[in-house]
């Protein structure tokens, strides 16, 4: 049972941190449109 508490909340935290990595990427995107 501790296993599955520990692979759900491993990969609860790697979906926020590809959202996170998404998100910096979307506005690094955007700044560079902006520069051009």
């Amino acid at each position: 049972m501790k296993t599955a508490i520990i692979t759900v909340a491993i990969a609860i935290a790697a979906a926020l941190i590809a959202r996170g990595i998404m998100g910096a990427l979307v506005a690094f995107e955007n700044v560079v449109a902006v520069i051009q």
